[in-house]
């Protein structure tokens, strides 16, 4: 049997480079190769991320990765002959694509139907995905996605058979272990100067997109609590749809507080993160939808209290070990992020339990179920 996979992924997608990067590591180390051939068709500049999986055939594009219009086009007319041409009985897709005709099996991963409930794309965008995802369903042998909650939103949403729909957790990176705080806070003043003075924080990590990430809220809702509690408020990561408009709430929050509180300092290097989780005081993470919601574990991870939004699949994710309120509650926002503050943070082994079926091991043991079984 040929397995093809469609490992595409644009710069900025760092989550999903994760997740294709990690099962297609889990499916070298692991599967049984005896009879099958598994292949991972990338864009040319990404064939280094590939490089070390000496099991798998690693065959490319030569389009920019970051051009979507020509990936869009390559993925509905010329992979269709590919598959053809190289005779593959099965190909998986780890993200959504814009892909048409059904000329194997297939197996798509749909991670989230965010558009179905947040809108988050300009109208043409929001169209052509609803449609692709609709189609997806519809040439799909099996869909794989990542939480209870999507699932249910799969089968509600695109009139796709329950049983059809596995379930397979993302891993989270095991190396995100607590680290001494002291240290950590010293690393973070030293490596970034605008924190120089900084002592004690609430952080949140993730894009800086509006509205799904919740982030107006957050900074309309957290100025008492840092003034009061003489603490500052870190964000970490890239910028996303309409951050402008964060930025904008940033500095007029800012401009409010007795001395400047808040700061987003973008992407932060691997080895940072878990300095980060393990210095901060508390995670914020109160997004109006997420189809998982990788931080929360990477905090829990860490040590770091969560509070986080009793919404889509973040109380599944949280597994019981997160402060839950409405993503509008700025009442409870505020109860509830004073509650962690006061009673600081848990034993570590509070933690490890429920961690345990977030691993990349588990989700590739069950993908090469799915793929026997097909």
């Amino acid at each position: 049997m040929r397995i093809l996979i469609y490992g595409r992924f644009s710069s900025h997608h760092f989550a999903i480079r994760n997740v294709i990067t990690s099962i297609c590591q889990g499916l070298n180390d692991t599967y049984d190769f005896s009879e099958d051939e598994i292949i991972v068709l990338s864009n040319k500049a990404n064939e280094s991320a590939f490089m070390e999986m000496k099991n798998l055939k690693i065959d490319t594009v030569d389009i920019a990765p970051d051009n979507a219009m020509k990936n869009q086009l390559y993925t509905l007319f010329m992979l269709p002959k590919y598959i053809k041409q190289n005779k593959i009985d099965v190909v998986i897709f780890p993200q959504i694509t814009f892909y048409y005709w059904k000329k194997c099996k297939t197996i798509f991963y749909l991670h989230e139907l965010i558009e179905f409930t947040v809108k988050n794309q300009k109208s043409l965008s929001l169209f052509l995905r609803k449609f692709f995802y609709k189609r997806a369903a519809k040439i799909s042998d099996r869909i794989i996605t990542v939480s209870e909650y999507s699932k249910n939103d799969i089968h509600r949403l695109l009139k796709y058979s329950l049983e059809k729909i596995s379930v397979l957790y993302d891993g989270r990176d095991e190396s995100l272990v607590p680290q001494n705080r002291i240290e950590s806070s010293d690393c973070i003043r030293n490596t970034f100067p605008v924190l120089g003075d900084m002592k004690n924080f609430i952080l949140y990590v993730g894009y800086l997109t509006h509205p799904q990430k919740n982030l107006l809220f957050v900074l309309r809702n957290i100025p008492e609590i840092l003034q009061n509690r003489d603490l500052n408020f870190v964000l970490v990561g890239p910028n996303g749809k309409d951050s402008e408009l964060i930025h904008a709430e940033i500095e007029k929050q800012n401009s409010l507080l007795d001395r400047k509180r808040i700061f987003a300092i973008g992407t932060v290097d691997k080895e940072l993160l878990p300095k980060f989780y393990s210095a901060a005081e508390a995670f914020v993470f109160v997004s109006q939808y997420e189809g998982f919601g990788m931080p929360v574990l990477e905090a829990m991870s860490c040590g770091c209290p969560v509070i986080t939004s009793n919404v889509s699949s973040l109380p599944e994710v949280a597994c019981g070990c997160a402060e839950l309120i409405s993503p509008s509650d700025f009442d409870a926002f505020k109860e509830k992020l004073n509650k962690i503050l006061t009673e600081g943070r848990k034993e570590a082994s509070f933690y490890e339990e429920p961690l345990k079926k977030y691993t990349w091991k588990n989700h590739v043991n069950g993908l090469i179920s799915i793929i026997s079984k097909l």
